[in-house]
């Protein structure tokens, strides 16, 4: 296992621009690893940990070709990985941030 400078990117959803940045970059058995730490003491519910996965994945797939993303709940000692794609997970982000953008822009 060796450490790597995870990449970071500005993930566009329509008017709406998401930092994307992981704190840790691992090789594992040649493959790297992007992964998002998660340290808050509430529990780390499924929803969330497919948002995150998604953003990394939409994110951070160019620059990590063949990469694996992840979130670590570091209190529970527990990885969360991406496995299959969720298309529904994007709809609902795209829909969120355009009624955010909407929102926002009206104020």
């Amino acid at each position: 296992m060796t450490w790597f400078e995870p990449p970071a990117a500005t993930y566009r959803l329509g008017d709406l621009e998401i930092n994307v940045n992981p704190e840790l970059g691992l090789v594992i058995d040649g493959t790297p690893h992007v992964i998002k730490m998660y340290f808050r003491g509430e529990p780390l519910s499924s929803k969330r940990v497919s948002v995150v996965l998604n953003l990394l994945m939409n994110g951070l797939a160019e620059s990590t070709p063949g990469g694996a993303f992840a979130v670590l709940d570091v209190r529970n000692a527990r990885i969360h990985t991406f496995k299959v794609p969720n298309p529904r997970i994007g709809l609902l982000l795209r829909g969120e941030a355009a009624s955010f953008a909407t929102i926002y822009t009206g104020l």
